[in-house]
């Protein structure tokens, strides 16, 4: 069983080289189809344990594999970096890009969020939620007049973007208003902050 899977995890890496790992699910349906996912979920586990895999999150990549920029590459993914940056909690709609490496890559490092169908910069995200710890430190409630005055977006960006933070539970929906949600102050995509 382990040979099948070091195969498509290497020629997938060959392939993508700009993406983390392939995802469990596709490794399982491209190496190992004819194996229960019990049995292929211990096999991975087992990999795991010998060095010869790791896991992330859904995705399963060579031990000792890493993304290796090119100097086109990291320009790339900056300028793709500044332009979402700069359009703040509103946003680049996603349908804008095809089949973006960049961007892939960008979502798989967390650094690029996908808020309803916008992209999102993680930074600009983590300042939003800053804010929306600072307003439960001294208010229960969030209305959504409030969230609109806090962030400068208007209704057609803030809805999607309240319902995302409730998804997330960063905060609740309470009627026609929010109170702070149980990962407000430790949801993991604050742990990933550099």
């Amino acid at each position: 069983y382990i040979n099948p899977l070091k195969k498509v995890i290497e020629t997938y890496h060959q392939s993508h080289p700009l993406r983390v790992g392939v995802l469990s699910s596709e490794l399982h349906s491209l190496a190992l189809s004819y194996v229960s996912k019990d049995l292929f979920s211990h096999i991975i586990e087992l990999g795991i344990v010998q060095g010869l895999w790791s896991k992330r999150k859904h995705l399963i990549f060579r031990a000792n594999f890493k993304v290796q920029l090119t100097s086109t590459d990291q320009m790339e993914i900056d300028n793709l970096t500044q332009n979402i940056f700069a359009k703040h909690l509103e946003g680049i709609n996603k349908q804008r890009f095809s089949s973006n490496k960049y961007l892939d890559y960008l979502i798989q490092e967390d650094m690029i969020i996908i808020v309803d169908k916008q992209l999102i910069h993680k930074q600009v995200l983590m300042d939003c939620i800053e804010k929306l710890q600072m307003h439960f430190e001294q208010n229960t409630q969030l209305q959504t007049s409030e969230f609109k005055e806090l962030t400068g977006l208007s209704r057609k960006f803030a809805i999607p973007l309240l319902e995302w933070l409730d998804q997330q539970s960063f905060t609740k929906r309470q009627e026609n208003s929010r109170i702070r949600g149980d990962a407000l102050f430790n949801h993991p995509l604050l742990t990933k902050i550099g």
